[in-house]
């Protein structure tokens, strides 16, 4: 996408993740670069019907193959165009299995953290961390009950 366009854009710096593929026709590694602007956030959207900006906390506290997979998708789409459209989305879908799901979303969780403002970005990182070792977020004063990343 970036030799796309002559316009500046706001783009996260990229995080890496090394895909382990173990198929049919042998195992082998892809290395991807992670990353998210408004422009990949949208096609979030546009995949799931689900709003970034309100429900960021469905994408990670109760993640879906459809979420999962709409997420990394579009994450990969800056650094690698060949995963464009839907038959972008249907490759990744084929490299995912259950097993590397959960890598592969805590990678989309960190590049989506890179495009947050400082503080916002702590505050996911806390609920991130929590949620990945089981625990429930503490309960915000301010936010309600329960702190979740829906909120931040």
């Amino acid at each position: 996408m970036s030799a796309k366009t002559p316009f500046r854009r706001c783009v996260s710096k990229p995080v890496p993740f090394l895909l382990h593929v173990d198929s049919v026709e042998g195992q082998f590694d892809i290395s991807f670069q992670l990353s998210f602007d408004f422009n990949t956030l949208a096609l979030v959207e546009q995949a799931t019907g689900l709003s970034v900006l309100t429900d960021a906390g469905r994408f990670f506290n109760n993640p879906s193959v459809i979420t999962t997979s709409a997420l990394f998708w579009a994450a990969v789409q800056e650094y690698q165009p060949e995963y464009e459209g839907l038959e972008g989305l249907k490759a990744v879908r084929g490299l995912l299995t259950i097993g590397t799901a959960k890598q592969a979303l805590e990678a989309c969780g960190e590049a989506f953290i890179a495009q947050l403002p400082k503080e916002q970005a702590e505050r996911l990182r806390v609920i991130l961390a929590k949620v990945k070792a089981g625990e429930k977020p503490a309960p915000d004063p301010i936010q309600g009950p329960v702190e979740t990343a829906a909120a931040v």
